[in-house]
């Protein structure tokens, strides 16, 4: 990740994974890449299943025979928001959690505004998101710079 980014950590309904991350590219750019198959496919751990378009579409990551992540996309304003569940479908001990991406421009650019919340304190579920989520922006920030 690049200077202009920062993440932290801070307490919320559990526990509430926050970061907050500038991008050159407009507002429309990084809407596609958080929310096409293509392009997700590009930078994320794992395959998504399809492209990400309507509230109430089922979302995995993974194979359809073996997901490794699943949910639910509850609320979509594009190109500003997109809100879905979370679970890791292979920790028995994870519930349901809620990821938001809130988009802005910035001048010419993007600020991007992620929360991930839900998790119980010191989980292991939130040692995890709190690990990837730094990897799959910065490989989010990877993509977008080569377009």
């Amino acid at each position: 990740m690049t200077a202009n980014s920062n993440a932290s950590a801070k307490d919320g309904d559990g526990n509430t994974y926050v970061l907050d991350v500038a991008f050159e590219q407009p507002v429309e750019a990084v809407w596609a890449a958080i929310t096409q198959k293509q392009l997700i496919d590009q930078y994320y751990f794992s395959a998504v299943n399809a492209d990400i378009t309507q509230v109430g579409a089922e979302i995995f990551y993974g194979a359809a025979e073996h997901k490794l992540i699943t949910g639910r996309v509850v609320a979509l304003e594009a190109p500003r928001l997109l809100k879905h569940t979370f679970r890791f479908a292979e920790q028995a001990d994870t519930s349901e959690t809620i990821v938001t991406y809130a988009l802005a421009g910035d001048g010419t650019g993007t600020r991007l505004h992620l929360e991930h919340h839900g998790y119980a304190a010191n989980s292991q579920g939130y040692a995890d998101i709190a690990g990837g989520w730094p990897i799959i922006v910065g490989g989010l920030k990877g993509v977008l710079e080569k377009k």
